[in-house]
């Protein structure tokens, strides 16, 4: 429950490289941090329901790319 490992997790999963589209990758860490969603500290649940929609953004922008460079 420390806010401090909580960062580095943050920190650590938003840190990885990619050729191509993201969606593939960011649908699994949606996978994972849902798994999160009933932590029984409720800091790390709270985290993963903040984490979870910043990942949903980010697939959803991610698609919009992918729609716009197929276009182009």
């Amino acid at each position: 429950n420390k806010k401090e490992v909580l960062n580095e997790l943050s920190a650590n999963m938003g840190t990885y490289g990619s050729i191509g589209s993201r969606v593939g990758y960011l649908q699994m860490l949606k996978e994972l941090v849902t798994q999160l969603l009933e932590h029984p500290i409720p800091e790390v649940s709270d985290w993963a329901t903040r984490y979870l929609a910043n990942v949903e953004r980010e697939i959803e922008l991610e698609k919009i790319d992918n729609e716009k460079d197929h276009i182009s």
